[in-house]
This record gives structure tokens, sequence and C-alpha cells, in this order.
């Protein structure tokens, strides 16, 4: 990579310069590494260096002036407070192109450090009252799209930040509707609510409607026909933008399917959804049909075309987020091969509608997790916790999956580590913990992202245990002391399965609010109620 001129004054450039070989660099398409010394001098090329390559991806003076700010305050973080005063280290910056955005992460060795000590800044306070602190970590929140503190044990820290190219929305400005959603949604998973059958107040007058791969010029016509079904409550954000639904589908996280009509009318969407790194599992989710266009079987025909291109791409299975608001979508969901296996309670936020449904309610709603095979699932064994044994048994029968269930497992091995991740859904005020292996340490790290997240004001914590590790019946029974709810299962991929667990933040699950379609769900809602200490 060439040399990057440095802002800031003459000399500073001057001595970085003469320093260029303290940095090495390394790109690809839509990558480009920085390792850089723990010197405030350099600070002007770091800055340059995330300023080129976002100007590349076309972000405009304002936002380039938000993620400078950004950078010194990440950048200052770790030179001051993860390194000892002059102490001779380096650490890693990365520019990475996302769906429709830019991603900067500053990753080090130095001093382990838990951001739920970090002390809360609050604007609203009385200025002699503060001193300052915690106002770095405020500012990188309101700069940036996405803030997000990852720890990696004994390969260091990270901190990674996302900025979002201002696309245009959908939303008109100063008209959100009727319970809107707030935008700086980081990267929320979906809710899947097919539109319900039933006839359209106003019976649209069809040509053929065929079902395609979406096209870009379609993604405006997409984004309005989620507001149709949902106005602006739907929970991930990006749906509203049509240069994100354009840029997501062409990096392989969503593959959208459109329903229009002969004269190119848009009257209906659903999707793929895939997690970063899991290709072999998706979710069907996004699915909207225009009310307009009700009563003309849209959501069946795309669903099938979805997982025709599911099984063309031989992937193992399908989930499916169905609301517990009214029946359809399960209902939906179970005629074309999904069986329930899990409850999200709380987890849709109470300013989620569905028009001409559900217009408002004063409550979090709960969802329930369904799952379909698309290859057989014969042979392989979990781990279960012995209270619960028997009913994670009873849904994998449901599935059809010949899993072999042991009634409990074993402690962790000594001085083992524990892979934990948590992530938070902004608009949604869900926070995800996911378990890929349970250490010896597992108790105290799931407890420290637990008071992590509490503090950030999530409402609802969805844990997921790896369920082919033999110690997860030990972390389930860990988990539980610090109040967390067995609600079910969640089928993976190459990943494994998980145990699925929820902790409630203040709120509690109305329980009265749930509709279930199957009895056998209805069996699992009995039994998670019954199960729940505030029920």
């Amino acid at each position: 990579m060439g040399k990057v001129p440095a802002a800031g004054d003459g000399r500073r450039e001057t001595d970085a310069s003469r320093s260029a070989a303290a940095a090495r660099s390394s790109t690809d398409a839509g990558r480009c590494s920085l390792t850089a010394p723990t010197d405030l001098t350099f600070l002007p090329v770091i800055q340059a260096f995330v300023r080129a390559f976002a100007s590349r991806l076309g972000f405009a003076d304002r936002e380039l002036g938000d993620i400078d700010v950004a950078v010194e305050e990440a950048t200052t973080n770790v030179i001051l407070d993860a390194f000892a005063p002059g102490e001779e280290a380096t650490f890693d910056v990365t520019c990475e192109r996302v769906p429709a955005g830019l991603a900067v992460s500053f990753r080090d060795m130095g001093l382990p450090w838990d951001p739920a000590l970090a002390p809360t800044y609050s604007p609203e306070a009385d200025l002699r009252s503060q001193d300052g602190a915690g106002l770095g970590t405020f500012l990188l929140r309101r700069l940036m799209d996405e803030y997000e503190f990852v720890n990696h044990g004994v390969k260091g820290k990270e901190t990674r930040l996302v900025k979002y190219l201002e696309g245009t929305s959908v939303v008109p400005e100063g008209d959100e509707g009727e319970g809107a959603v707030e935008g700086g949604e980081a990267a929320a998973a979906p809710a899947a609510a097919a539109s319900p059958p039933g006839p359209a107040p106003q019976p649209a007058v069809v040509s053929e409607i065929g079902i395609a791969l979406l096209r870009p010029e379609q993604a405006v016509e997409v984004s309005r026909c989620i507001y149709d079904a949902y106005r602006y409550t739907y929970v991930n954000e990006h749906v509203y933008y049509p240069d994100r639904v354009v840029a997501l589908n062409e990096c392989g996280d969503l593959v959208s399917a459109v329903a229009a009509t002969a004269d190119g009318e848009v009257a209906g969407h659903a999707a793929l959804i895939f997690k970063e790194e899991v290709r072999d599992v998706a979710e069907l989710g996004i699915v909207a049909t225009k009310e307009r266009f009700r009563g003309h079987s849209v959501a069946t025909r795309m669903t099938e075309f979805l997982v025709e291109d599911a099984e063309r791409r031989s992937l193992v299975g399908l989930s499916v987020t169905q609301v517990t608001a009214h029946p359809y979508s399960q209902r939906f969901s179970h005629d074309r091969g999904f069986r329930d296996c899990g409850l999200l309670l709380a987890h849709q936020p109470a300013s989620v509608s569905f028009k001409g449904i559900l217009e408002e309610r004063s409550q979090r709603g709960s969802a329930v997790l369904g799952f379909r095979y698309l290859r057989p699932r014969d042979g392989g064994e979990v781990f279960a916790p012995a209270p619960h044994a028997e009913m994670v048994a009873r849904l994998y029968d449901g599935l059809g999956a010949a899993v072999t269930v042991r009634d409990g497992g074993s402690q962790p091995v000594p001085d083992t580590l524990t892979s934990i991740s948590s992530t938070v859904r902004s608009l949604a005020r869900v926070g995800v913990v996911a378990v890929g292996a349970c250490g010896a340490d597992g108790a105290v790290r799931l407890r420290e992202h637990l008071h992590k997240l509490v503090r950030d004001g999530v409402e609802a914590i969805e844990l997921s245990l790896p369920l082919g590790d033999a110690a997860t019946p030990w972390l389930a029974g860990e988990a539980e002391a610090l109040g967390f709810l067995f609600t079910g299962l969640a089928p993976g991929g190459a990943d494994g399965d998980g145990l699925l667990m929820i902790y409630l933040n203040g709120v509690v699950a109305d329980y009265d609010a749930i509709v279930m379609d199957d009895p056998a769900t209805r069996d699992l809602l009995d039994y998670v109620r019954g199960h729940d200490r505030l029920a």
C-alpha cells in the first residue's frame, strides 16, 4: 500500500513518514489493516488511513468528520489506557466494507478491560456533578451506528465500530408514524410474520404474479412493501433503506424473493437471512405482503420459492420466528413443515404492530421459534440439564430428529476457557448471548455478560448454550441461579444445537396474551410458565 498522507501539522506528517516502516498494512477488495505503534504522534496517520478507506466507500464530509472523532477517541483509549506509559507495543486497526457501510476495529494485546465497570455519562446531568468520565464511550455510541467490545481472552480485546452510509430511507422526514421505532439498530434479527389470510379492504385486480430473486431497482418498492405491512415498527431498520437491502443481498447475508405483477408492481417480499459465520442454516423472515394483495397466496409462493433455493444450496435446515399476538404466522409455518421448538419471551417491543391485525399493545410481545430440517437428522447426542431432559427429548421428537438426549453431563475440565459473545439488538432492546464452548470460567464469564447487558438497559436477554458440550448442563444450572429461564432449543448447523434460555430485565412475560396454534407448543408454554418464578 502506498504512503497515506497524514492530517495535522507538517511536523507530525514528517515524523510519521519517517517511521512508515513501523506500520504494516494488508489489503483485499473490501478489507485493509494497519499495525501501528502505541505512539500518539501516529494518530493523524491512523485517522488518514480510516478516512481514505471511508472516502472510497462514498461517505460525505460530515460523516467523515464523525468518523475522524470516533477514530481519535478509540485510538486514544488504546494507547493511553491499554498500555503502561512508555510501553512499546503495537495494535491493529482494520477497515472493512460491510453492507451499506464501514466497520473499523481496534485490536490490542494490552491490559484486560471490563466495559461493565466503565462509568456512565449522562448529557442530561448537571455539569457540576460530572467529571467527564464515560464521555468517550458516550461519543462513540452517538457518532457511530454500532459500538461493540469483544474480549478475545488470551488473544487480546477488540473495539468494533460500524458506520452506515446515509442512504435514502422510505421514511418521510418528520413522519415516523404511529408507534415509530427510532433508528440506529445494529444487527437486529428479523421476526417473521407472514401476512394473515383473509379479504383485503380493497381487493386487488391482479395480473399474474411472478416470484424471482431481488433486482436492485426493486429495492425501494420492497422497503415500501415492508411499510405497507408494518408501518415503521419493524425491528430491523435495514429494510427501510433500499441501498442496504441491495448491499445485504450482494454480500449474501440476505437472499430476497420478490413477488411482482406483470407490470412490475411489488406485491410481497420474503428472505433467507444468514448469520455472519453460519451458512448451512438460514432464517426465513422479513415476510410481508401488501395489504391489497392478500388472499392471492403471495406469501405461500415466496416461501416455496425460498425453500427450493435453500435445498439447492444444500442447507441443513431453516428457522422461522413466529409472532404470538395472533395464530396466522404459526399456522402458515406449520402448514409448510416447520415445527415449534422454543419460546422467545418478551422478544418484541410493545411498539411492533401488524396492520389490520394488532394495531397496538401495552406490553412486549413474545415469539415462537420454529425449525424445519431440509436433510434428515439421524444420530448424534446432546447433553441436557436433568430437570429439562424429558422436554428437550420431546422437542427433538417433534422436529423428527433422531437424537440421543443424555440426562445431565459433567463438570468442565479445570483451567479451560469459555467461548462466549454477546450482542444487542438496539431497536428491539434484546440482548443475545451465545456460548460456543463451556469452560471452567463459564459462570464468571456469563455473569459478566449479563451484568453488562443489564446495565445497557436491554429488556430481554436470550442465551444459547451448546447442547453438544457435556458441560452445558452444569452451566445451565449456573444460568438458572442467575435468573435465566429454560425455554426450549434452537437447532443449528455446523455450530450445533443450542439450549435456549431467557432472562427478563425489569419486564414480565405476559403469558395470558400468548396465542398458540399447536397443542404441543401450548404444552411447552405451560412447562415454561410453571418454572417461571415471576409468573
